[in-house]
C-alpha cells in the first residue's frame, strides 16, 4: 500500500469511527495556515479544494482558504465557535519534520499545536488532524521560518491537491 492509499484508508476508518460514535451531523475542515507564506499556503490551498469539491453539500463546511485564510493569529475566533457545533472537525495543517519524511501525510485523533516550528504554541482542538510534511525541520525557529519561505508553490500546490485528492476520496464513504 503507498503512502497516498495509507492516508485515505486511515482518515476513512477515522472519520467513519467518530461520525458513527458521536452522532455527528456535520464535517467542519478548518485548513489552517497563512497566504503570506509559501511553505505556509498549504492549508489555505487544500481549503480552497475543498471548498470546490464540497460546494453544495450542507453537512459539510470548509473554513481556511487562501482568501480567508485560519491562522495563529485569529484561531481562537474559530475554536469558540467550533464548540457550539455537533460536528466532527477535522485540523489540516503543514508540518515539518526530518527530510525522508517530507511530502507525507499523518491522520491522528485530536487536535494540532499551532505555531510549534516557531517556538509559539496555541492548541486547536479538533477530533481528528491531518498534518503534511512539506519541508525538512530544524534547529531554530528563523531557520524553520527560512525553510518556510524557500518551498517551492508548485511542490505546495501538488501535495495541497494530492491531500484534497484523499480527503474527498474517504468522504465518498462516509454518509451524513
Amino acid at each position: 500500500m503507498n503512502q497516498q492509499e495509507n492516508f485515505i484508508q486511515n482518515l476513512e476508518s477515522k472519520l467513519y469511527r467518530s461520525v458513527i460514535k458521536n452522532h455527528f451531523s456535520k464535517i467542519i475542515f478548518i485548513c489552517i495556515g497563512t497566504n503570506q507564506l509559501e511553505g505556509d499556503k498549504f492549508g489555505p490551498l487544500v481549503g480552497k479544494e475543498l471548498k470546490k469539491r464540497f460546494q453544495g453539500k450542507p453537512s459539510v463546511e470548509v473554513y481556511g482558504t487562501v482568501s480567508r485564510p485560519v491562522h495563529f493569529l485569529n484561531a481562537q475566533k474559530y475554536c469558540e465557535a467550533l464548540k457550539q457545533e455537533n460536528a466532527c472537525t477535522i485540523a489540516i495543517d503543514s508540518a515539518f519534520a526530518p527530510l525522508e519524511r517530507v511530502g507525507n501525510t499523518y491522520v491522528r485523533w485530536g487536535g494540532i499545536q499551532l505555531g510549534k516550528a516557531f517556538q509559539k504554541e496555541l492548541y486547536f482542538p479538533a477530533n481528528i488532524s491531518i498534518k503534511t510534511v512539506i519541508s525538512p525541520q530544524a534547529t531554530n525557529r528563523i531557520q524553520n521560518f527560512h525553510n518556510m519561505l524557500q518551498c517551492s508553490t508548485k511542490d505546495i500546490e501538488e501535495i495541497s491537491l494530492q491531500v484534497a485528492d484523499g480527503i474527498h476520496n474517504a468522504m465518498k464513504h462516509v454518509i451524513l
